[in-house]
């Protein structure tokens, strides 16, 4: 048997909705403009999921982590990691113009 529920008489402010609070989202927000800490450390420091830090920093802008080093004094600035090393070329590139050409024809991956 379905108990009809009445919408009205609900009190809305005792139910957990699943909704990031305003002062929480500032935080967040907040933390990642700084940029000294990782997303990882914005959510355990301020208690919010590491999902949710990576889809606010993604609504900024700023995808990826924030690869800096935490200062380790009060005055001195994080000192951001080196370059990554550049990507190896593929082994397929010496035959890049014939796969190419065979893509323009439509063919698939497993024809090629």
């Amino acid at each position: 048997m379905r108990q009809d529920v009445n919408l009205t008489s609900l009190d809305w402010e005792d139910m957990e909705l699943n909704v990031l609070k305003l002062h929480k989202k500032v935080t967040v927000v907040t933390l990642l403009e700084r940029g000294q800490l990782s997303q990882r450390q914005i959510a355990k420091l301020s208690g919010v999921n590491r999902r949710t830090v990576k889809a606010i920093a993604g609504e900024l802008g700023r995808t990826g982590s924030n690869c800096t080093t935490p200062s380790t004094g009060p005055g001195e600035t994080a000192q951001p990691c080196p370059p990554s090393p550049p990507v190896a070329a593929s082994v397929c590139e010496p035959y890049r113009a014939f796969i190419e050409a065979q893509l323009r024809l439509r063919r698939n991956a497993t024809a090629i």
